[in-house]
């Protein structure tokens, strides 16, 4: 499963600098990004436009939203091709090995880090 977690809504931007930019971002979340395996982290790609950052494992979509997901029947293991719903029961992530690992990791990272970017960027300019 693709789960497509951030996409850059700056429109004025050259390509050098979306690239420089969504390099930052991935680069960056990694503290963010649940963390047992490590292969949820190491999924993380950036798209050849440098547009969207994409975790591509099986359980990205319920990582990245922090919900227990669960099947029709309340199993949280799912057969091949059977669909899983949310639930509104969070889950509880641990930290030991990534501290700001939670739900929505690209986007509270950029709310953590917009402004030094920004900053890093003029400079590239």
């Amino acid at each position: 499963m693709r789960q497509v977690v951030y996409s850059t809504v700056i429109r004025n931007i050259s390509n050098q600098m979306r690239k420089s930019l969504a390099n930052k971002v991935l680069n960056d979340s990694r503290i963010y990004v649940p963390r047992d395996t490590g292969r949820l982290e190491a999924s993380g790609y950036i798209t050849k436009d440098s547009r969207y950052i994409i975790y591509e494992t099986p359980y990205a979509r319920y990582q990245w939203y922090g919900k227990l997901m669960l099947t029709r029947d309340g199993r949280a293991w799912a057969r091949r091709g059977e669909r899983k719903y949310l639930t509104n029961r969070n889950l509880n992530y641990n930290r030991s090995k990534n501290p700001k690992a939670g739900a929505l990791w690209v986007k509270r990272c950029v709310d953590d880090n917009k402004q030094k970017w920004i900053r890093e960027l003029q400079e590239e300019v």
